[in-house]
């Protein structure tokens, strides 16, 4: 059930396609002039989202669940850390590349420019 929605959205007046994201309440327990909720248990999860969502949908979702949740109403593609995700999957992509895939075009490894001198007769 929802307990509380916080609504941040750029875009107040769209409501047809929108990112949805529920947390369980009691996340926001230690927050100063919280409201205390109940603890869930172990069968709640901490994160859901539903992109290109309608509003309605969205409350009738988030109201559905079997726990106290806070609903986050975010423009449609925007939503928590969006920006921070996308770097994170992005360097930790580049952690695993072996470091012959940053060499510069123009480095000079002596067997790739033999290679050229060699096929530089070709026409």
């Amino acid at each position: 059930m929802i307990s509380n929605i916080i609504d941040r959205r750029k875009s107040q007046h769209r409501w047809k396609l929108i990112t949805a994201i529920i947390e369980p309440t009691y996340h926001d327990n230690l927050l100063k002039d919280a409201d205390q909720a109940d603890d869930p248990g172990p069968d709640a999860y901490d994160y859901d989202e539903r992109a290109a969502i309608s509003l309605s949908d969205a409350v009738v979702w988030a109201q559905a669940l079997p726990f106290e949740v806070t609903l986050f109403l975010y423009d449609l593609g925007q939503g928590i850390n969006t920006v921070s995700l996308r770097r994170f999957r992005l360097l930790s992509f580049f952690a695993w590349l072996p470091t012959r895939f940053f060499r510069s075009p123009n480095a000079k490894d002596p067997a790739r420019l033999r290679k050229q001198r060699d096929h530089s007769n070709f026409p």
